[in-house]
């Protein structure tokens, strides 16, 4: 039985919605045959009013949305006026029908001039200029409107999709750039959360923390041993680069040097799991659905309570200061009580630093068998066991979690000095 004080809400990307915009790289896939037309979406530009009205007769008061940087601008440095007061015209709707927006920036697509032209996260310049300027464009423009930031979707996900399996643009399969991708990615969250976390919103992450399970293929006698290896190893990417970061300040990417930044330690006000299938992790790394024999990760989906409390509980121990009672200044919108929250996608109670958890995601990267991966340097996996039940994240000092104030030193520096953080919120 749920307490009271549980949120219910609702999840979507852009894409699921509204259809790929035309200037991103979705779109590009779609043109390449790559993936079939979304089209309109599910219709929701023209049926929000509808939806939102029917959330709130279902007590779904939470809903998380994507808002479409390539919609908003799809050169760069040119917005779009129409698309900026369609994007505020569903928040005011939403407001005024009782709906909490959680507004997501980055859900698997992207303009084409910044993933392309200018190369994306993994780019030092792009990811510290053009994204910083995007983040401070969207707290100027709606900040006023949405309830709370959920700025890179999954960057595990984003970077494994994108550069491991290949299912989300761009789409290669390149163990050598991944390990760089995924420190983009994790980098990108922090430089958001930088620059809102002095607005009246709260700044949640969206982590994907899918279990895990060895699986084989034969009756080797190795095989299970071998697998299991490889879980850990799959597992430590899912769970051990993030929890060190936000627990310690080092930001661990398999692959890659250790790289303390102080900053990373107490970043973001909530955390949010998105928990949506277990997986199978094979003797050479492939991945595949769990139980290993159903078709697909779509048809083997297990959502369970056994999963989301083998998560819940994974994470719970590896942080152990994340139920502490840090908090940013209450929001002037007396419509977001402190709660613990879920989605309906997935009903999954999220575990945060405070008394008020974030939303559950949402969506994950659903894949038949993809790519095995391990780390170019050879690195030890770690001694965590496959199937979330996870110790500690590894040696490391006592948790600074919650810290006791903000750290003044930004760990990321723009590369336009000439911009400011004043004046950037109301």
């Amino acid at each position: 039985m749920l307490p009271s004080e549980f949120w219910w809400g609702t999840t979507s990307s852009s894409t699921q919605v509204e259809g790929a915009a035309p200037a991103s790289t979705w779109k590009r896939w779609e043109d390449l045959k790559r993936v079939p037309s979304s089209g309109d979406g599910n219709g929701f530009v023209t049926t929000f009013p509808d939806d939102f009205a029917a959330y709130a007769e279902h007590g779904l008061t939470q809903h998380r949305m994507t808002l479409e940087w390539a919609r908003l601008e799809p050169k760069a440095g040119h917005r779009d006026g129409a698309v900026i007061e369609h994007y505020r015209h569903i928040l005011t709707t939403a407001r005024d029908a009782g709906i909490d927006i959680w507004a997501g920036l980055y859900h698997y697509t992207l303009p084409g001039w910044f993933a392309d032209d200018a190369h994306g996260f993994i780019d030092d310049r792009a990811r510290t200029y053009f994204w910083p300027r995007h983040v401070d464009f969207m707290a100027e423009t709606f900040g006023d409107l949405v309830s709370a930031w959920v700025p890179v979707n999954e960057p595990t996900s984003c970077a494994y999709g994108g550069w491991i399996s290949g299912e989300i643009p761009p789409g290669r399969q390149d163990p050598e750039t991944f390990p760089k991708a995924l420190r983009a990615m994790h980098l990108a969250g922090l430089e958001a959360w930088r620059l809102l976390r002095s607005g009246d919103q709260p700044v949640a992450t969206a982590m994907n923390v899918s279990p895990v399970y060895p699986a084989v293929r034969s009756r080797e006698p190795d095989e299970r041993d071998v697998a299991g290896a490889a879980a850990a190893r799959f597992d430590d990417l899912l769970f051990t680069t993030w929890i060190r970061a936000l627990r310690d300040g080092i930001l661990a990417v398999p692959g890659l040097p250790e790289e303390p930044i102080e900053e990373l330690a107490g970043a973001y006000d909530l955390i949010g799991f998105a928990y949506d299938d277990a997986l199978s992790v094979y003797a050479d790394g492939s991945v595949g659905p769990y139980p290993a024999h159903a078709a697909s990760v779509r048809s083997a989906r297990r959502r369970g309570p056994r999963g989301s409390v083998s998560c819940c509980a994974g994470c719970t121990r590896s942080c152990p200061s994340a139920h502490s009672s840090r908090r940013p200044a209450s929001p002037p919108r007396p419509t977001i009580p402190r709660r613990t929250s879920g989605a309906s996608s997935s009903s999954m109670r999220s575990s945060a630093r405070s008394s008020a958890p974030s939303p559950t995601a949402w969506t994950s990267v659903g894949s038949s068998t993809v790519p095995a991966w391990t780390p170019t340097n050879g690195a030890p996996a770690s001694t965590s066991s496959a199937g979330c039940s996870r110790a500690s994240a590894g040696p490391s000092p006592a948790p600074r979690w919650p810290p006791t104030g903000r750290r003044g030193a930004a760990a990321i520096q723009r590369s336009d000095p000439t911009r400011s953080d004043a004046g950037r919120r109301r």
